[in-house]
């Protein structure tokens, strides 16, 4: 068990190598005890692209954790993302089937709604990364 978690890691961090630390910026980081999350734009592109227009996290009737984040297309083109939810246990390892990025064009001017679910009751934080391809 303890190998998949250090195989988990490992893929994140590889999945995420081009993003060095410098690059990524966070776009709004927040704290509701006992759960954190942070919301992060790991392209340079894509800093003045997108914009945060709200977040809300809840907790379903099953304990699974919950949110969704409204991202806005700033430019009057459409613009493709690439979104990452990431969800992570009380002791910091992300949970191994989280490490899709999913794929969506956002029109010019435009919102879209990004939804994810923890897979169990035992999230406590998340990260949602977004990047231009």
């Amino acid at each position: 068990m303890r190998w998949r978690a250090v195989l988990v890691a490992a893929l994140w961090v590889a999945t995420l190598a081009g993003c060095a630390p410098s690059k990524i910026r966070p776009v709004q980081s927040f704290v509701d005890p006992p759960t954190s999350g942070e919301i992060l734009v790991s392209d340079v592109s894509s800093w003045r692209l997108v914009a945060l227009a709200g977040h809300q996290l809840t907790r379903a009737d099953d304990g699974r954790l919950e949110v969704q984040v409204n991202l806005r297309n700033l430019s009057g083109l459409d613009l493709p993302v690439e979104i990452l939810t990431v969800f992570h246990g009380a002791d910091g390892l992300a949970f191994e089937d989280q490490l899709a990025w999913s794929s969506v064009v956002i029109p010019g001017h435009s919102e879209h709604r990004h939804a994810a679910s923890s897979t169990n009751a035992f999230a406590t934080s998340f990260r949602v990364f977004v990047r231009t391809p």
